[in-house]
């Protein structure tokens, strides 16, 4: 019994400073996960398209016995049509790494643009200021100042001539 306990113990030694030991990271695992899982669906899908194309050549064979030049043509048409669509495939790849790298090049010019607004709103600001006291001063050199004077003038008829009567 105790030669089996040092069994376990060596092996407990032994196994202490490997990998088994350590924590598995989640990110890393869930980001294989979904690699996984996209190459799971492009391994479906060329299935599918493989056995697609053998049911049509053989269809196309069995349908060409008799006109083996036909199916030739067809067979070359249907290859040639993969070849485009690969072709395709590949100018709309190209088209989106074209994108990626515009969008990188316009969000590296935006956070320089960003940058130099940052340095320069604070003179801004001070320039608003300045514009917005110097406005209020010449409003108030603009304006004409009214003020109330009493005089003994009167407009209309005054009331130190003799009122005439009408009547005579």
């Amino acid at each position: 019994m105790e030669e089996g306990g040092n069994t376990l113990d060596r092996y407990l030694n032994h196994m202490e400073g490997t990998r088994a030991n350590e924590k598995v990271d989640e990110a890393g695992v869930e980001e294989l996960r979904e690699l996984e899982a996209q190459l799971e669906k492009s391994l479906s899908s060329i299935r599918q398209r493989k056995a697609r194309l053998f049911l049509f050549f053989s269809s196309c064979i069995a349908y060409c016995s008799t006109d083996v030049c036909s199916c030739c043509f067809v067979i070359m048409c249907i290859i040639r049509r993969s070849v485009d669509d690969a072709e395709q495939q590949k100018k709309l790849m190209d088209q989106i790494q074209e994108l990626r790298d515009k969008e990188q090049k316009l969000s590296k010019e935006n956070e320089v643009l960003r940058g130099q607004w940052k340095a320069l709103r604070p003179a801004l600001l001070e320039l608003n200021a300045a514009a917005a006291a110097g406005e209020e001063a010449a409003e108030d050199n603009g304006r004409v100042r009214v003020e109330e004077v009493e005089t003994d003038l009167a407009i209309g008829i005054g009331r130190s001539r003799p009122v005439r009567s009408l009547e005579g």
